[in-house]
């Protein structure tokens, strides 16, 4: 069960150093209810490879998701 992420939480994992903001912003803040966190991972995987993003971003964003599925 996911637990809704707070705005400075993500704000927080947003302003990591080396992390592309708005990436990280939006993917968090646009996390559906009813994903599994597996399924939230391979969004995750699936859009840092189409987008490129770096390291940095992926980290901040899989931070998030354990964050909010509570690992």
């Amino acid at each position: 069960m996911r637990t809704t992420l707070t705005f400075d939480v993500i704000d927080k994992l947003a302003r990591r150093k080396g992390a592309k903001q708005i990436v990280v912003e939006n993917f968090l803040m646009s996390l559906l209810a009813d994903n599994s966190f597996d399924e939230a991972k391979a969004e995750l995987d699936c859009a840092a490879w189409a987008y490129k993003w770096n390291a940095a971003t992926r980290k901040a964003i899989l931070d998030g998701l354990k964050i909010a599925y509570g690992m």
